[in-house]
């Protein structure tokens, strides 16, 4: 099995190649900053209770 996984992967090396590295990903963008104003929240309030 170990030998049969070798194979497959030099096989398919190729065409991963061609799709995820032929290129350079675009710069990483993160969702969520994290400013100082993030850290002044109050911690008594709950992130899922919608009055908070």
């Amino acid at each position: 099995m170990k030998n049969r996984g070798f194979t497959e992967a030099r096989e398919q090396l190729p065409i991963l190649r061609r799709h995820f590295f032929a290129q350079q990903a675009k710069e990483f963008v993160p969702c969520h900053s994290l400013n100082s104003e993030s850290t002044n929240l109050d911690r008594n309030k709950s992130a899922l209770d919608p009055a908070a």
